[in-house]
Formats: C-alpha cells, sequence, structure tokens
C-alpha cells in the first residue's frame, strides 16, 4: 500500500488521493554465472620451457583433459592467483593450493632441475634425524611437500608448524613438525636441465598415449634384477626375494629374472650389464630393480659375499649404461628399491632420470629414492621401508586397478602413512620421487578375461616333432581376447588373436629336448588387461632312440637334396 500525493506549485497545493493500491507483474528471469575456469592439469616450470611444453598442453587438450602451463613468473608475479608465501618454494604450494580450490586441479607436473635458475624449479629442503648405529642427519628434497596442500582439518599445510624456516622436521634438533604427508594432488617432475630433454620426454609422452604401451605385445614382459643385500642369518638374498615377491603380485606378467643365483648378474659372456641391457631392449611394462644404489650407480652383491659388487664388469649398471638402452618406443615404468638414485638436487645426471631423458628409449616414468633409504633385512624386506613402498607400486598397479601414473604414486605413499610413523618410515615416504608424467595412461577401466582353460593336447610325445595346444576363455564385457602361451622350456609362443570371447585360440610348439614340462596360458583383453595364468597342463617328452643307419641316411638326404627318390619314398622322407 501507499499514498499517491499530487503538488501544486504555482497554487501551494498539495492534493493526496486516501488509498492506492499498485499491482506490479514480472517474469523471472534466469540467473546468469559467468563461467569458471577448470584445469585437470597443471604444468609449472620456467618460462624458457613454454615451448617445448605447448606440444604436451596440446596433446593432453586432445585426450579431453583440461590442461595449461603456467610459468614460475607468473606464479610470483601473481597473474592468477596473488603470490603468498615466504619464499619461492611456498610461493608454489600456495599456487597449487589456489589451483585445486579455484581451477579443480588434480594433478600437477613440475619442470625444471633443482635450483632457482632460469631451467630450474626449486626443492624443499627436508630435515629428519634418524637415530642410528651411524646416525643419519642428511638433509634431502621432497616433492611431496609440493603435493601435501592441507592437514587433516583442511587447513594449509606448511611442514613449518614450528615457524622456524627449517621444514619437514623430525627429531631435528629435538624439533618436530606437524605433516600429513598425505598427497592432495597427483605430482610427478621431470628435473630437466635443457629444452631438449623436455622435448625428449615429451616425445616418449606423447608416443606412449597415442599408440598405447599398455596395449602393446611387449608390455607383460617384467624384468626383475636383484642379487644380495645384506649380511643375515636366514641366508636370504633380499634383492631376489623382493623380485620374487614382485613377480607373485604381477600375475599374467612374464618375469625375466636377472639374478645372482642364476648367472645372469656375475656372468663374463654376456656381462651382467649387457644382459640388463639386452632384457630391457626386448621391451617390458615393467623393471623393479632391488638392492643398493647411490646418484648414479644400481648394484648388488653375490650371495653371501659383500666385498664383491655387481653386475659384472663394472660392480655396477651406471648412468652412462642407461644412457645408451635403444629400447624404442617399448618404454617401461621403472622402481628402484635402493639409496639415492632419484637424488636429482645433488646429480642432475641421476641414474633414474637418465632414463627418462634417453630419446632413444630407456623409460616413460621411474620411482626412486632422493637420500638414503632403509630397507629391514632378510624376509623381512617387504614388510617395510623402502622394499615395501617399491612393492606397493605395483600393488597400486594390480591390486587398486590404477589407471595413471601419478595414481601409482599416490597409492602408494598412502599404504606406508600412519599415525605410528618412526623417523625411518617418514624419511621413506617424503623421499619417494616420482619422475614423469602423472596424467600419464598406464591402463584403462576394464575387467580383466576370465582365467583360461588350462592348455589342451597331446601330454606325451617325442621331441623334434610339432604338436599343436588350444585353450579359451571369456571376457566379462565381450571385449576380443588374445593368448600367449608359457611352453615350460623358458620359451613362450607369439600373441595368438585377438579372437572373440569364447573363440578357441591354438598355438603350435616343437621341442628339441626331453623332459617333463608345464604348458600354461595367459589371455588379455583389447585395453591390455590381463587374466590370471592357466592351470597346467603336464607333458612329457621321453629320449626319442634313432638308430645310427637313420641318423646316416638323414644326413645323406639333406645333402644331396634330390638324390635317391626311390629310397626316400620307401622311408618316407
Amino acid at each position: 500500500m501507499c499514498t499517491r500525493v499530487h503538488y501544486h506549485p504555482l497554487e501551494k497545493i498539495v492534493e493526496s488521493a486516501g488509498q492506492t493500491d499498485i499491482v506490479i507483474q514480472y517474469t523471472t528471469s534466469t540467473p546468469q554465472t559467468s563461467p569458471r575456469d577448470t584445469y585437470q592439469f597443471v604444468v609449472i616450470g620456467p618460462a624458457s620451457y613454454s615451448s617445448q611444453i605447448a606440444p604436451l598442453i596440446t596433446h593432453k587438450i586432445g585426450r579431453g583433459i583440461t590442461s595449461k602451463f603456467v610459468s614460475l613468473t607468473e606464479i610470483y608475479d601473481g597473474t592468477y592467483f596473488p603470490a603468498t608465501g615466504r619464499d619461492n618454494q611456498e610461493k608454489i604450494k600456495y599456487f597449487i593450493k589456489n589451483a585445486i580450490d579455484t581451477w579443480l586441479t588434480g594433478n600437477v607436473l613440475l619442470v625444471g632441475a633443482a635450483g632457482s635458475g632460469t631451467t630450474q624449479l626449486p626443492v624443499r629442503d627436508t630435515h629428519i634425524y634418524i637415530d642410528a648405529d651411524e646416525p643419519d642427519d642428511e638433509v634431502f628434497s621432497s616433492d611431496l611437500y609440493y603435493a601435501d596442500i592441507y592437514d587433516g582439518s583442511m587447513q594449509f599445510c606448511s611442514w613449518d608448524s614450528n615457524d622456524n624456516n627449517i621444514f619437514g622436521e623430525y627429531d631435528w634438533s629435538g624439533q618436530t613438525d606437524v605433516v600429513d604427508l598425505h598427497p592432495d594432488v597427483y605430482l610427478a617432475r621431470l628435473p630437466a636441465t635443457s629444452g631438449s630433454q623436455v622435448t625428449a620426454c615429451v616425445n616418449k609422452i606423447k608416443t606412449y598415449e597415442n599408440t598405447p604401451g599398455y596395449q602393446q605385445s611387449w608390455f607383460p614382459n617384467l624384468v626383475l634384477v636383484g642379487g644380495d643385500s645384506f649380511p643375515d642369518n636366514n641366508v636370504v638374498l633380499e634383492g631376489e626375494f623382493a623380485n620374487q615377491k614382485v613377480a607373485d603380485l604381477m600375475t599374467g606378467f612374464v618375469p625375466n629374472k636377472l639374478w645372482v643365483t642364476n648367472g645372469k648378474l656375475n656372468s663374463l659372456v654376456p656381462t651382467g650389464v649387457d644382459n640388463i641391457k639386452t632384457a630391457i631392449n626386448s621391451g617390458c611394462g615393467f623393471v623393479d630393480f632391488s638392492g643398493h644404489g647411490n646418484t648414479n650407480i644400481w648394484a648388488c652383491h653375490p650371495e653371501d659375499n659383500f666385498g664383491v659388487w655387481l653386475p659384472t664388469p663394472t660392480g655396477g649398471i651406471y648412468g652412462n649404461a642407461i644412457s645408451t638402452l635403444s629400447n624404442g618406443n617399448k618404454l617401461p615404468i621403472v622402481t628402484v628399491e635402493a639409496c639415492s638414485t632419484a637424488k636429482f638436487a645433488a646429480d642432475s645426471n641421476c641414474f633414474n632420470w637418465v632414463f627418462l631423458y634417453n630419446s632413444n628409449g630407456g623409460a616413460i616414468g621411474t620411482f626412486g629414492c632422493t637420500g638414503l633409504g632403509y630397507s629391514y633385512i632378510g624376509s623381512g624386506v617387504t614388510q617395510g621401508l623402502v622394499g615395501k613402498i617399491g612393492l606397493d607400486i605395483f600393488r597400486a598397479y594390480k591390486t587398486d586397478q590404477s589407471e595413471t601414473f601419478g595414481e601409482l604414486w599416490a597409492r602408494a605413499l598412502n599404504r606406508n602413512i600412519n599415525s605410528g610413523m618412526d623417523a625411518t618410515e617418514h624419511k621413506t615416504v617424503e623421499e619417494w620421487q616420482a619422475f614423469g608424467d602423472p596424467t600419464l595412461a598406464i591402463g584403462e577401466n576394464s575387467l580383466p578375461p576370465a582365467k583360461p582353460q588350462a592348455p589342451s593336447g597331446p601330454a606325451s610325445g617325442g621331441i623334434n616333432k610339432e604338436y599343436t595346444y588350444t585353450t579359451s576363455t571369456t571376457d566379462p564385457e565381450s571385449d576380443q581376447i588374445s593368448y600367449m602361451f608359457d611352453w615350460g622350456d623358458g620359451t613362450f609362443s607369439s600373441w595368438v588373436g585377438p579372437l572373440n570371447s569364447g573363440a578357441t585360440a591354438s598355438a603350435k610348439k616343437t621341442w628339441n629336448v626331453q623332459g617333463s614340462y608345464q604348458i600354461k596360458v595367459v589371455a588379455k583383453d583389447s585395453h591390455g588387461k590381463l587374466s590370471e595364468w592357466s592351470n597346467p597342463l603336464s607333458i612329457t617328452l621321453p629320449y626319442s632312440y634313432e638308430p645310427p643307419l637313420m641318423h646316416f641316411l638323414e644326413r645323406l638326404f639333406e645333402q644331396f637334396p634330390h638324390a635317391f627318390p626311390l629310397l626316400r619314398i620307401i622311408l618316407g622322407y
């Protein structure tokens, strides 16, 4: 209700109405909102690398991953968000927090070597004191600092809860910081020192994803490298023990064991280093090294002989040998359970990084320690510390069905974080470094085929004769299936297929050495998902006796292939 008045200025009269009702008619409008930029994937690095990173951004956008490159200069200048933090490291971390909150970012790639130069991205030094027989006060870098954004109360986690500008303290001069440790983004680094190294990595990532590595015939190969690591009363070769745990977990993969006990690491011709290079050059999906290391080397010991280092001939495999790998696009993910092989802040050509910047091969991603690693001795080697976190990479792949490289890293870390961690456990988590692309596709959301039927075919026979074996299985999503037979003599068939789900696959084999063999088969679908190995078929091939006269005639027929036609007919040649 309102009162209407009318003023007549000339007459100096005001007229008023008693009461007026006003009816307002309107149409409801749709609220207008401004679109908000979102970037699932943010690459951070020096502006000098922008042209080398641009093809990666284009490639990821083409794969449906919203992506953006942000230079360090833009972070420090507050181009996108206010530049907050006491130093450049904290400014980068606050930027990542703002990207998570505003852009909904879930993956971060850091590009650049350690430092503050034009091709560098700074690291956060971490301080953990380990009270051991030989006390460890090593200051080491931890990129987990950039991923652990929030504490348990969802507040910014500075890694300096006591505000003394010493980060990640654990019993460091009596001080311990409250550190959450759980990664809030998937994060990895390319510690490149040049544009050519960035380009090499970008090209490898694009090729691996454009022709998915995990779908290729070589991917199920699993290279395992280990020997003896520590003196122990149970005479357990820790490296080989840890490798075997990986093999047991990676059902469906074909393990290639380069061990002390089978002579592959201590042989002279070929050398142990040559055996490692040959195995990787042949193509494999994963490599696991378990033993000792330094910034540019991995090594192990012969059984219970700790004064000798292997592999031959150099007493270890060095980064310069890795730089000569020529496996092309057959690129594995490499896990190294050893000291300091990812210590890029001290060695810009550290062992793990050489795998990635090798433009002729190497690896697509690596995991390892940025400082001294700790391990349990004997059969406890995989129950905690470096031996366990290395095995947890494979658990993240096989058990958790991780689909990206970053998921492997984060899930392995989370398996090792708990409320009762001691100093060595803190260091193990904080130093576990990922080199690679966190968004790299390493698998697809697909169910594996069912366990194949045990091979069917002759269970006995003779050598130098060809036999045929068959099998089949089904895929829960009706994907096409390929099969590979393990002939039990260290050889395998090529992949048979792809065939329709439920169709019968067959392969032929000729053995030339008598003995008993266990034949089994594995299946994979069109997405690269592997089944379990089938139950085995046992076969026996006894010696075949060949009379001396028949052996003489065979040699004669070989030398004179067109002679003696009548005799050939009589004898069935």
